[in-house]
């Protein structure tokens, strides 16, 4: 029942985005978070902002998602002007969806971080 609960998608994204802002506010103090969204409701689930550099996130629960599926985060790197972005998912190896989009688990995210620290 659990698998096809309509708020199954909601209920993931939001534990994602606790642990991200809980794990980089504490390992990288002064890290920003917002929600980025246009007036025509292209969205990115997260934008991390750390020291001057801004690197959205799109959050999906799907096994491996496509760039069809992630049209927000691909208008937040084009309106912002960034060179990379992610996608996270709930498990598998980690693949690009071209134009600096990588599609990662959380705990490969993480540790992405960690490197840019």
């Amino acid at each position: 029942m659990l698998n096809t609960h309509p708020k199954r998608g909601s209920s993931w994204e939001g534990i994602i985005i606790e642990q991200v802002i809980g794990q980089l506010s504490l390992s990288s103090p002064g890290t920003e978070f917002f929600f980025w969204m246009t007036a025509t409701r292209q969205e990115a689930d997260l934008l991390i902002k750390r020291s001057a550099q801004l690197i959205p996130v799109e959050i999906k629960l799907h096994s491996s998602p496509r760039k069809s599926d992630v049209k927000g985060l691909f208008a937040c790197l084009r309106d912002l002007h960034l060179k990379k972005g992610y996608v996270v998912r709930p498990s598998g190896k980690t693949y690009t969806l071209g134009d600096g989009v990588q599609v990662v688990t959380l705990k490969e995210l993480l540790s992405e971080f960690e490197k840019m620290s």
